[in-house]
């Protein structure tokens, strides 16, 4: 490690002259993969929808070498995550529909493969810290009534995974570009860690990124 850190920091800390920085706003539709409860004679089945979230941040480009750069991201984002629910609980049939949202930092290290002077791909891994509450809402159909109800509880779930996509930058102005970058994030952390007779379940999200960076 240290023999890595000797090579790889002199390299970025001499491309910091041509490094550019800069604010960006965040759409991201996020959902979770399907995950079932099962205990005694409740059984219930989970799905998530695509749902719109929004932030904002702070992106990073630093050049390695003529056609590779490193990029690093700083953001803030407020996922959706509106799921469906069935199946029986108490031996009694039970429907429902959750609209949520959960806050998260995220930090994305990528390593950018130019395509010309406009485009380039990317790929690397993501690290998604959650924070603050999940706000909920549900509506649900229980042995025959219909219920409601909202609340919050502590998001403690954190979330890490691969990401990559395709990113446009052009120039503006002799120190700005214009950034646009479309990722898909594949989560890898389970996202029902530590609840008991729930399977497995994970994130996935389509994020698209609109912002400026300045040059010196």
């Amino acid at each position: 490690m240290k023999q890595l850190c000797i090579f790889v920091l002199p390299v970025i800390l001499g491309s910091t002259s041509k490094a550019e920085w800069g604010p960006v706003g965040v759409y991201s539709s996020y959902y979770q993969t399907p995950s079932t409860f099962s205990t005694g004679n409740t059984s219930l089945n989970y799905s998530g929808s695509p749902t719109s979230g929004y932030g904002a941040g702070l992106v990073g480009i630093y050049p390695l070498g003529s056609s590779v750069s490193l990029e690093l991201r700083a953001l803030y984002v407020n996922e959706g995550m509106n799921g469906s629910i069935s199946g029986t609980y108490n031996g009694q049939t039970l429907t429902a529909s959750s609209v949520q949202t959960a806050p998260f930092f995220e930090f994305p290290i990528l390593f950018d493969f130019n395509l010309g002077s406009k485009f380039a791909i990317h790929g690397g891994g993501f690290y998604s810290l959650a924070t603050g509450n999940i706000s909920t809402n549900i509506n649900e159909t229980y042995a025959g009534s219909n219920i409601s109800s909202n609340g919050s509880s502590s998001n403690t779930v954190n979330d890490y995974g691969v990401i990559g996509g395709l990113e446009f930058k052009t120039e503006i102005s002799q120190t700005t570009d214009l950034f646009i970058s479309v990722d898909y994030l594949y989560g890898l952390a389970n996202q029902e860690a530590g609840q008991s007779n729930f399977t497995a379940n994970y994130s996935r999200a389509i994020q698209g990124i609109v912002g400026f960076l300045f040059r010196p």
